[in-house]
């Protein structure tokens, strides 16, 4: 009966930490969608961060972003405007934000580089109830980028775990998140040659075809 009640209980503990780990969630998309394609070369795109919880009012959020090493240079963060939920940045230096550091004990995963700046913020009018709210718009430039696939991370181990405030002070971790970025080759002044006379050739066949009709 005793092993009975101790298996109950430890279930039961099991399900609770279940049920917290799922409390809290960063959301990372760009026009709603968490993949974005863009051209290889010098461009941009815009990163909205959102952020869910349940079961308590929260005062604030830290989060930190990570990108893969071998291109981690070919990325900066240039601005980050910040919602009327969280206004208040938690850091505002270095207003140009690169990815620089690869220390795994501060929050960086294996093959990853992540920057230092704490780019969440705080409320200035009272601790905000459980929900989902719009933290930040972020704008990214990307330079010489190659071709690829590149997957943005939020830090969730070492000393930079992102994470959501209670109004309490006490913190929630978020699980990792994910933001894919899908970089599609440029194609060569050949190529648009070779599909400039592919239309006209088309065009010509078409009225060609209508006039022996």
């Amino acid at each position: 009966m005793k092993k009975q009640i101790s298996l109950s209980i430890t279930c039961l503990l099991l399900m609770t930490g279940l049920t917290f780990g799922a409390n809290e969630a960063l959301t990372l998309t760009s026009g709603g969608f968490n993949t974005i394609t863009l051209s290889s070369g010098s461009t941009s795109f815009s990163l909205n961060v959102s952020s869910t919880w349940t079961g308590y009012s929260s005062i604030g959020l830290s989060f930190w972003l990570q990108m893969p090493s071998a291109t981690a240079s070919d990325f900066t963060l240039t601005s980050v405007i910040y919602g009327t939920t969280f206004p208040d940045p938690n850091q505002l230096s270095p207003a140009t934000v690169l990815f620089t550091n690869t220390d795994t004990a501060g929050g960086a995963d294996a093959g990853y580089t992540y920057e230092t700046r704490d780019l969440g913020s705080t409320e200035n009018a009272g601790p905000v109830t459980a929900g989902t709210y719009s933290v930040a718009d972020m704008t990214f430039n990307l330079s010489g980028v190659p071709a690829g696939t590149y997957v943005l991370r939020s830090t969730v181990v070492g000393s930079r775990k992102s994470e959501q405030s209670d109004d309490s002070f006490a913190s929630h971790n978020f699980p990792q998140s994910f933001f894919t970025i899908i970089v599609s080759p440029v194609p060569e002044p050949a190529t648009w040659s070779f599909l400039a006379l592919g239309g006209v050739g088309a065009i010509g066949l078409t009225i060609l075809r209508r006039r022996r009709a």
